[in-house]
């Protein structure tokens, strides 16, 4: 019997995870939608500002979600090639299939919902195309093809209309039958490929959304450019829908709605603080459903008129947890708390800056200490209802805080971008806090250096620190490549090198194979120390991970076996230090990890550039 660790993603807090095709709107009901958070699907109504429905899709990060324009049918696609077809409003799941491709980007019913297509994008990316059968409960693979697509269409005769990536500066858009895989059109795409499209099948046209900010609208037949909308300046399109024959709405990374009669500039709508994905019809011609990274946004075309959902807005930084509490910020400097299963946050504020890093106070009350980017750092006590009060501030972006570990634990250590590091103490009968140490931890680096992931001449930044589990002694890394060990009174103790990029991540626990240190970096690799002479054990790696990435965020399972690593491209990674072996290895959120943390509950929570946090159990699966 084969045994397999896998991340059971238990909740996952947030408004959706659109970063690609995905959104089904309610029949019947204006104000509601379907969305992907995570791996769950989930229904908001935007009247009620309430999350209706939740189920969860047994599977990785769903990328695509669309509804079947003919059959009562849904489907949905993950990152890493699960296509799951369900009973339509019901969500009760009907059938799934995987298909040889990961890192899933795009998908598109034809229009008589008989035939499905997919894109995975990246290196070893395919199209793929499936046949729906006649009572449509299954799908069936017919043809794959290689090559690096940017976005993809179908028609009814199973013709594919797709935009190969060739190189760096130039795509190809191709024609293609599904059935014997034949190239019957093709022709040049100037500029780095696209990133959206829309299939009009009544009028044969394609529209393309190019990343060099340009539109162009092709006859599906001839592949003729019909016409040019040029004017999209420093801007990517991100979605773009036909409304009507010729007309078009384009949505820009910059949140500018554009409407346009052909080529020709009609209106715009401004929807400021959003990176939109998502564009969807709710009623035609009138009003839209926009899905972005910090929420949905329901807008009327006609009037003006527009609802607006949002939690967190620009980037979750930093989580921390406490029994059944889970909190997390953002750089908008929202900090929001959740108890257990429930979506809805328990509690909010907002701080006058950015959030950098939170963690739960000592003691059985509820507190929080919250880093903030302008160096300063608040305590929050969100269930008696009281505002954010002033801590302490330093002179630079709180990137880390921790508590000293143990009973009666009185010291919160805070490490900043300009290299420092503080002990700070309670000052009994005040909110305020007092340093009992502050020492420039890490220095800059003057000279020739390897600019590839920035130039530290000016700070040598302190992304994460750690106590030691009896609390004598911290380790502090940084983007100076190393770690450093001190004791309480700011001494040096030790240096811990290897790593040929920023450390960003460390933590200091007593676990199976004895007492570690485990330290991260950019360079993809994982370093884990014995702390009696500070001799390196084993590297772990992820450089068979597909994509560019960093590592970002670390943490040790509480006195146990296991180790979880988060990445910047939304994997979370799990080894036993005990056997060496990597355990799990997906793409869980849509965004770069940006909070991490393993609770004694067992659980694991990790926060995301996506504005979501999940919450997993790390389990056996056999």
């Amino acid at each position: 019997m084969e045994v397999e660790t896998h991340l059971e993603c238990l909740h996952s807090y947030g408004i959706a995870t659109t970063r690609y095709l995905s959104g089904i709107p309610v029949d019947g009901e204006i104000s509601q939608i379907d969305v992907p958070l995570g791996s769950f699907i989930v229904r908001w109504d935007l009247a009620r500002r309430e999350r209706t429905f939740s189920i969860h899709s047994g599977c990785d990060l769903i990328t695509c979600m669309m509804r079947n324009p003919v059959h009562p049918i849904s489907c949905t696609v993950t990152h890493r090639g699960d296509v799951v077809l369900w009973k339509y409003p019901e969500w009760t799941r009907l059938s799934s299939i995987r298909v040889p491709t990961r890192k899933i980007m795009h998908a598109a019913f034809s229009p008589n919902g008989e035939k499905l297509v997919l894109a995975g994008q990246f290196y070893g990316g395919k199209i793929c195309a499936l046949d729906l059968s006649a009572d449509g409960l299954h799908l069936s693979l017919v043809s794959e093809y290689g090559g690096i697509y940017d976005c993809v269409e179908i028609s009814n005769e199973g013709i594919i209309f797709a935009v190969e990536k060739e190189d760096r500066d130039n795509a190809r858009v191709k024609v293609v039958s599904i059935r014997d895989g034949v190239v019957q059109r093709e022709t040049f795409l100037a500029g780095r490929g696209a990133t959206c499209s829309s299939f009009h099948s009544v009028s044969s046209l394609i529209a393309i959304a190019k990343v060099d900010h340009e539109v162009v609208v092709m006859n599906t037949q001839t592949l003729d450019i019909v016409f040019r909308i040029p004017h999209f300046s420093k801007t990517f399109v991100r979605s773009i829908i036909f409304d009507g024959d010729h007309d078009l709405l384009a949505m820009t990374s910059a949140g500018t709605l554009s409407h346009y009669k052909r080529d020709q500039l009609y209106r715009t709508y401004e929807i400021p603080d959003c990176i939109v994905y998502y564009l969807q019809w709710v009623v035609p011609h009138e009003k839209l459903w926009i899905s972005g990274e910090n929420g949905l946004h329901y807008v009327s075309v006609v009037d003006g008129e527009r609802h607006d959902l949002t939690y967190h807005e620009i980037t979750c930084c930093g989580v921390d947890s406490r029994g059944d509490f889970t909190c997390a910020g953002d750089l908008l400097g929202h900090v929001i708390l959740w108890r257990g299963s429930d979506a809805h946050p328990l509690a909010r504020s907002q701080l006058p800056a950015g959030v950098r890093s939170v963690t739960f106070g000592p003691g059985e009350d509820i507190s929080l200490q919250i880093g903030c980017v302008d160096g300063q750092i608040w305590n929050w006590r969100p269930l008696d209802s009281e505002e954010p009060k002033l801590l302490f501030l330093l002179l630079d972006t709180v990137t880390c805080l921790r508590w000293e570990r143990g009973e009666g634990s009185d010291t919160l250590m805070a490490s900043t971008t300009d290299g420092t590091v503080a002990l700070l103490r309670k000052v009994p009968g005040h909110v305020t806090m007092a340093a009992c140490l502050v020492i420039k931890a890490h220095q800059p680096i003057v000279g020739p250096q390897d600019l590839r992931f920035g130039s530290i001449q000016k700070y040598a930044e302190i992304w994460s620190c750690s106590w030691s589990p009896d609390g004598s002694m911290f380790a502090t890394s940084s983007e100076d490549q190393t770690t450093h060990i001190w004791n309480r009174n700011g001494e040096k103790l030790a240096t811990l090198s290897g790593h040929t990029a920023a450390v960003t991540s460390v933590d200091w626990t007593d676990t199976v194979i004895g007492q570690i240190i485990a330290t991260c970096a950019d360079d993809q690799t994982i370093r884990i120390y014995e702390t009696k002479d500070w001799n390196l054990l084993h590297v772990f790696t992820t450089e068979d991970i597909e994509e560019w990435h960093t590592l970002t965020y670390l943490c040790i399972e509480p006195s146990g076996d296991r180790l979880a690593v988060a990445s910047q491209n939304g994997y979370v990674c799990v080894w036993s230090l005990e056997t060496k072996e990597r355990l799990f290895a997906e793409k869980m959120h849509a965004g770069s990890i940006e909070g991490l943390c393993w609770e004694r509950d067992g659980h694991l929570r990790s926060c995301s550039s996506d504005c979501t946090v999940n919450v997993y159990r790390v389990g056996i699966k056999k």
